[in-house]
């Protein structure tokens, strides 16, 4: 029995989240058993990437290294037992951060990238799209310690959302664009209405 991968996407502050979890509670009240997960998955990996001043290579090495691990470990034995698996952050991350905020080669990214997640891709991609400058206010009024990520400048955040918004265009079967600029309700109803003929087609 094949289970149904569900990726949310978007750059910093974007709420993805607060979106994950509205979809779990959502999800598993019609019924669904749902694992949440995120990347980087590994507890060491993430300190690592989130604290570190690494270079565009080493964070790609650490991402695919933890990616590999990822679906092993976590993702695919929840897919073959039938769960939905929701997953904060996956491929499409790489690609707009190593490649559209980092500048590293799309074609030997995504060849790296599609050695270590071994063929899998999400059945459905929310991409929560908004301005970078509005997203950057809500990590500032979370009060918390800024991540490497989160101190970028901003041309680096606006890169980023090109790449994701490329990468949407490129493939709208599997992505659907949300504006994450609405309130935290509206995302959660428009993310459904996205899942809703994935979720149909699942009940025949």
């Amino acid at each position: 029995m094949n289970g149904t991968f569900l990726v949310i996407e978007g750059g910093e502050g974007a709420g993805k989240s607060t979106l994950v979890n509205g979809l779990k509670d959502a999800l598993e009240k019609m019924g669904s058993a749902v694992l949440v997960t995120k990347e980087p998955y590994d507890q060491e990996i993430r300190k690592r990437l989130l604290t570190e001043s690494l270079n565009a290579e080493e964070q790609l090495a650490l991402f695919l290294q933890d990616r590999k691990a990822h679906i092993e470990h976590v993702i695919q034995p929840a897919l073959d037992a039938g769960n939905i698996v929701i997953c904060d952050r996956f491929s499409p991350s790489t690609i707009a951060y190593q490649c559209g905020g980092e500048g590293l080669d799309l074609e030997m990214v995504g060849r790296l990238d599609a050695e270590a997640r071994g063929g899998l891709w999400p059945d459905k991609i929310l991409l929560l799209d908004g301005s970078p400058v509005v997203f950057k206010e809500r990590v500032f009024r979370r009060g918390a310690v800024l991540t490497t990520y989160e101190r970028k400048p901003s041309d680096y955040h606006q890169r980023i959302r090109a790449s994701f918004l490329a990468q949407a265009q490129a493939d709208l079967s599997h992505w659907c664009i949300i504006n994450a600029e609405k309130n935290e309700a509206d995302v959660l109803i428009d993310a459904l209405a996205c899942l809703d003929p994935l979720m149909k087609a699942l009940e025949h």
